[in-house]
């Protein structure tokens, strides 16, 4: 850790300084000794008044100019001496200077990842009421769904408010009617997959409105097929206020029933579109009539 680091640093320098220091002092002792004994010296050869006399002076200026010398030393070592301590002065600084850089920017980190775990919490915590609120449409929809298989219905038109909603473009047909009169044309009579009556497009599109404008209505998926063309083009559309909020295409296969999913909700308007797809034989009459077999909705 960065508290680590600086202890074992100012434990180096620490030592480092007070081995400096001894080694400063023995040759200060070393180097005084040697003054005192020149200056004793010098002493006693001032004392003697004999023949040696120049002999003397010149060897006392040789003394005293080695005194100097040493003083001079004395002087270039006390120079080092401040020199290392203020080189270990400028390194102790630079590394507070660091510390403090690097605890400043693991501040910044730590705050930022603090920030973004907060983030996450309110995050999670929207989600979580989302799913809430999205579950608790869906179990308020499951007490509400139904399939509407059309199974119920005899007369060719299908009335406003069967099953709670209002139908345009849709007809009812009966079994026996399509095996009389559409005999060879196997999209009509596979088409009753769920008894004796089956609901198909009359005039093109279909339209499903809920029967009261203030309810809307959840589409989990419908099941239809084609029943005069070869690969017929689908297109739904689920509307809250008469403004698109879903739309999906799909394919429809003739005389042969699938189940889309939709899982569509709040929308008080559902639309089918047929169109292109390629017709069974020249007595089609460029008809795209197709089978809704079942629907599968609930309302609020």
């Amino acid at each position: 850790s960065i508290q680590q680091q600086e202890t074992l640093f100012e434990e180096k320098m620490k030592n480092a300084f007070e081995k400096q220091q001894k080694q400063f002092d023995v040759k200060q002792q070393m180097l005084e000794k040697e003054i005192q004994n020149l200056h004793k010296q010098l002493s006693q050869f001032s004392l003697k008044k004999t023949e040696r006399e120049l002999a003397d002076r010149k060897e006392k200026s040789e003394l005293e100019n080695h005194i100097i010398l040493v003083k001079n030393k004395m002087d270039e070592n006390d120079e080092k001496h401040d020199a290392v301590t203020q080189n270990l002065e400028t390194e102790l600084r630079a590394l507070e200077h660091n510390q403090l850089i690097a605890m400043e920017e693991q501040n910044c980190s730590f705050k930022e990842k603090q920030h973004m775990i907060d983030r996450k919490i309110i995050e999670n915590e929207e989600k979580y009421h989302n799913d809430l609120g999205i579950l608790k449409i869906e179990i308020k929809h499951l007490n509400y769904k139904q399939a509407i298989n059309f199974n119920n219905l005899s007369d060719p038109k299908i009335p406003d408010g069967y099953n709670g909603f209002n139908w345009q473009g849709i007809m009812c047909m009966e079994k026996s009617y399509a095996t009389k009169y559409h005999y060879s044309n196997a999209g009509y009579i596979k088409g009753f997959i769920y008894g004796n009556y089956m609901s198909y497009a009359r005039d093109l599109s279909i339209t499903l409105v809920d029967q009261s404008s203030k309810s809307s209505f959840y589409v989990y998926s419908f099941e239809a097929s084609s029943i005069e063309n070869y690969s017929l083009q689908l297109t739904i559309q689920g509307f809250r206020s008469d403004i698109p909020v879903y739309t999906q295409t799909v394919t429809l296969k003739y005389a042969q029933s699938q189940i889309f999913e939709l899982n569509w909700s709040d929308i008080d308007q559902l639309q089918f579109h047929p169109y292109d797809g390629t017709p069974i034989s020249s007595y089609s009459n460029d008809s795209q009539r197709f089978a809704l077999n079942c629907l599968t909705v609930a309302t609020d």
